[in-house]
């Protein structure tokens, strides 16, 4: 689940040190009343945008400074992080489940403990006043993006797991083993 609240504070914190930072929130759900609302008590009306639900996203990615994702709980790997990879941008990201099996911290972005809004912002701060970093941990998220997860890379990984399980139930035929089917535990 996202973390709302802490991205919010983390912006608010942003804010007091870059004024002219704004912020995209996409996404759409019950909570975007209260959300709006907070947002308001901490005073980024005029800062946070709250796009809605979109069905790409990749063009709102593109037009980030920083690619920051706020969840507070173990989630699979996440889409908004793999886009910002794939556009090279700079991520920030709470260190939870999926996140750090996407990229090493310092690679293509920074990693903060999740309910860590000081954490976050200061992250996000070191990405918006450093544009060399920004830049370099954009090269290097693309560049995991390329090696790993494009999609003749993921093919080629498939097709890899597949001779070798083929090979393993042939060679289990061979040695007289029964075959083991789905579900079964041996």
């Amino acid at each position: 689940a996202k973390d709302h609240e802490t991205i919010l504070q983390a912006a608010a914190i942003v804010r007091t040190h870059v004024p002219s930072t704004r912020f995209l929130i996409v996404g759409d759900g019950p909570l975007r009343p209260q959300l709006e609302a907070r947002a308001q008590e901490l005073g980024l009306s005029d800062a946070v945008v709250f796009a809605g639900h979109r069905a790409q996203i990749a063009p709102f990615i593109g037009t980030m400074d920083a690619a920051v994702l706020s969840s507070c709980d173990h989630e699979g790997c996440s889409n908004f992080l793999l886009e910002a990879m794939g556009l090279a941008r700079p991520i920030v990201a709470t260190d939870i489940g999926g996140n750090r099996e996407l990229f090493a911290s310092g690679e293509a972005g920074l990693f903060v403990q999740p309910g860590d809004a000081a954490a976050m912002a200061s992250a996000t701060l070191r990405i918006l006043t450093a544009p060399q970093l920004a830049d370099e941990f954009g090269r290097r998220g693309r560049a995991v993006f390329e090696r790993r997860f494009t999609l003749p890379t993921m093919i080629k990984a498939y097709e890899d797991l597949y001779t070798e399980l083929w090979a393993a139930r042939a060679e289990r035929s061979r040695a007289g083993h029964e075959p083991v089917t789905a579900g079964e535990w041996r």
